[in-house]
């Protein structure tokens, strides 16, 4: 085969690239030319090629592997096996029209198609190192790609376990247990409040004890029924009756759900590698990994004041305002204001924890000996101790807290302290928070 001379200007005859017009006259010849000027622009510095142009062009690796298919496929040697002009042969109505060659053999010269194939075949070696290294730049990339994911899913994996986890606390201190509870819970509550307990117990058991099987929407455009406080009632009361037959066979859970239990079992296409097998490995977290990261990741959110485990663990039926709350220890939403630091002048709301002194019976008690009027029947006389760290001496105030307020994150939000929680042998109340640790902002 002779090789022509790639350096030498084109003549007349010879196939030139700026010469290709942009469209042929059929079918065939306007993908072919739109196709070389893809190509065209497509090109890169890999390569160098000076077969097609007065100045260097060059090829890109794709380019050179599809002619390497082609060539090894015998493309280039056989005519083309399509019409390529429907209108003309239905406006004939014959076959029998001679099949013009492809491309290869109308569009370029003897000498172009020799040293094309030459070209082809020298080139193929580089070009297959070329796509290998391609390659496993591909498959690194990929791997990469994969490995973020998982940690991205681990770190799902463990939001999610500390989440279950401080519901399935909230469910062992506060749950409801019966219909009737239920409804003296949400009796005279706002819509709102009504909504946000019925959710609240109904992810107790859906996220913290893993019954998936009770899953809900919250709203639905299509039926206004779903998420109102009846549908939700509804639901709450079937899943009560379905932790009493729990309880009659002592089969309730003991521990949160770890969120791998609830993932959804996906079918696998194809042959499973050994890369792929690894990676399946690492992605199915064993239970003891999420619980260490799960705890520190709880500890953690305790700390920066993100989780107040403290409310979950409270009852949701406020205490009565009467002698029985002498003694107690309550924590009350206190609006504060920064005296130092980088936030000073700033104001904070933070749970502020005081001793019950005092009940007003309506009869005899006043806010001080100067006041002409009487206290309101259950108000509390609370005292607080002293706090050096927000540089509070210790004192005592008359207060009139709200039964709507009861464990609700407002000014004058109030709820028991742990210590009392402790003392009531509610589980998880050991676990007590400093007091500037609880603070969120106003």
């Amino acid at each position: 085969m002779r090789v022509a001379n790639l350096n030498s200007p084109p003549d007349e005859t010879r196939w030139h690239l700026k010469e290709v017009p942009r469209w042929g006259g059929g079918v065939h010849d306007k993908n072919v030319n739109y196709s070389v000027g893809n190509h065209a622009s497509m090109a890169t510095d890999t390569v160098r090629c000076n077969a097609y142009a007065e100045k260097p062009l060059s090829a890109c690796a794709a380019s050179l592997a599809g002619l390497t298919q082609q060539a090894r496929a015998h493309d280039f040697d056989r005519p083309p096996n399509v019409a390529h002009d429907r209108r003309k042969q239905k406006a004939t109505g014959s076959d029998d029209a001679p099949a013009k060659g492809a491309f290869f053999y109308t569009g370029l010269t003897e000498e172009l198609r020799e040293s094309l194939v030459e070209y082809t075949r020298l080139a193929v070696a580089g070009a297959r190192v070329d796509g290998r290294i391609e390659l496993k730049e591909h498959d690194d990339a990929k791997l990469l790609r994969r490995e973020e994911r998982l940690t991205t899913l681990l770190h799902s994996a463990v939001d999610n376990y500390v989440y279950a986890i401080e519901l399935f606390d909230a469910w062992t201190a506060s749950r409801a247990k019966s219909k009737t509870e239920v409804q003296q819970v949400l009796r005279g509550k706002p819509e709102a409040q009504q909504l946000e307990y019925l959710r609240k117990q109904i992810e107790m058991r859906v996220l913290g004890l893993g019954w998936t099987q009770f899953a809900t929407r919250w709203s639905c455009n299509k039926d206004a029924r779903i998420g109102t406080v009846k549908h939700l009632t509804e639901l709450l009361d079937e899943i009560i009756l379905e932790e009493v037959s729990l309880t009659r066979l002592k089969r309730l859970p003991t521990e949160a759900a770890p969120p791998q239990d609830r993932l959804r079992e996906l079918k696998q296409f194809g042959t499973l590698d050994a890369d792929a097998a690894a990676l399946e490995c690492k992605a199915l977290f064993s239970v003891e990994e999420l619980r260490a990261k799960a705890d520190q990741e709880r500890q953690r959110r305790l700390a920066a004041g993100i989780s107040d485990h403290v409310g979950d663990l409270n009852p949701d039926v406020e205490p009565a305002f009467d002698q029985g709350l002498v003694g107690k220890w309550l924590e009350i939403l206190w609006s504060y204001t920064v005296k130092k630091g980088a936030d000073k002048g700033e104001k904070k709301l933070i749970w502020t924890t005081g001793r019950v002194v005092r009940v007003a019976d309506g009869l005899t008690d006043q806010r001080s000996k100067r006041a002409r009027t009487l206290l309101p029947a259950g108000a509390l006389l609370w005292a607080w101790e002293a706090d050096p760290e927000f540089e509070e001496a210790a004192g005592e105030q008359w207060m009139i807290l709200l039964p709507r307020k009861w464990k609700q994150h407002q000014v004058y939000g109030w709820r028991y302290d742990p210590r009392e929680l402790v003392a009531q042998g509610t589980p998880g109340g050991e676990q007590g928070i400093p007091r500037g640790d609880q603070g969120i902002r106003a």
